[in-house]
């Protein structure tokens, strides 16, 4: 494996999928792989400071929601585990992945409970959004 003598390292993320459970739990199970990874970051000889993600399809659009939400207590999922730990990535790379929330979006979110990031008067201003594309290198193909 090239990528391993390169400095990278792969780690293989699962999620439960729908029906099984209802969003946000998918990106709870993303996010807690990210946060059990720091914490076994010495163990396995891996930068806790960099973290990337690669997604395409549902993984894309997960991906997309890692780097959107990061650190967001909201979308964090705590109760899984490890929340001293970071969820954030610093790299994300989407392909192919559901990114248009229109009004078809909004029964996933008065279900689930889950706010959804708006701009102006809602969760996120345009000036977050900017912020965070600032932090993050986002790759949407």
């Amino acid at each position: 494996m090239d990528m391993l003598n390169r400095g990278y390292a792969v780690i293989s993320m699962d999620y439960r999928l729908m029906p099984e459970v209802r969003f946000p739990e998918n990106l709870y199970d993303v996010k807690t792989s990210v946060r059990w990874a720091r914490v076994h970051a010495a163990e396995y000889d891996l930068d806790p400071d960099r973290f990337a993600m690669v997604g395409d399809s549902a993984g894309g659009h997960l991906t997309l929601m890692m780097a959107f939400t990061a650190d967001r207590p909201e979308y964090a999922g705590y109760q899984y585990g490890w929340e001293d730990f970071s969820d954030a990535i610093q790299a994300a790379c989407a392909m192919f992945g559901p990114s248009v929330m229109d009004s078809r979006a909004a029964s996933f979110y008065k279900e689930s409970g889950v706010k959804r990031a708006t701009f102006g008067e809602g969760q996120f201003t345009i000036e977050d959004i900017m912020d965070k594309l600032q932090q993050i290198k986002i790759l949407v193909t």
